[in-house]
């Protein structure tokens, strides 16, 4: 929001300079063209006139562009931090060893989305390797419960005394 605030600053800034000095001086030009003599009454209320409606122009017009600006901007930003909160909370879940956490695909970009899918990717990938490391343990602890008999080949080694 500061980039696209600065960026607004230094339109604004720009705009203001330029319609100040170049503007008021196009039309004096323009004015010393028509049949009012220099520096008269009229020629001095036409050029006040000019600037302050000119001022008021510009004034509100930055303020309006400030404003619109602004809530873009925050909508922007709420939507992109809500999404990145889901990131988040769903990268720490997977952390604490909740592999069956999945992240939503929620819409708020190419980049964004195809982090969630990887995310989601990834953490398929942690459940299965999971799922292995279970079904490992409880196989091996059902062969420690139920011991089969020795194979002929270790006999043959180890005599039984």
């Amino acid at each position: 929001m500061i980039g696209q605030l600065i960026v607004l600053l230094a339109g604004a800034l720009t705009i203001t300079v330029l319609t100040v000095i170049i503007g008021p001086a196009v039309f004096h030009y323009h004015l010393l063209q028509t049949d009012l003599p220099v520096g008269s009454a009229e020629l001095v209320h036409i050029e006040r006139a000019y600037r302050d409606a000119l001022a008021l122009a510009l004034g509100v017009g930055l303020v309006v562009s400030l404003l619109a600006a602004g809530l873009v901007t925050w909508n922007l930003a709420r939507r992109l931090r809500q999404t990145l909160h889901g990131l988040t909370s769903a990268v720490d879940e997977l952390s604490r060893g909740h592999y069956s956490t999945r992240v939503p695909s929620v819409g708020a970009g190419t980049e964004l989305d195809s982090l969630a899918a990887t995310l989601n990717d990834m953490a398929a990938r942690l459940d299965a390797v999971e799922e292995t490391r279970r079904q490992l343990l409880s196989d091996l602890a059902h062969e420690l419960r139920t011991p089969s008999p020795p194979s002929r080949h270790i006999m043959r080694r180890w005599p039984m005394v």
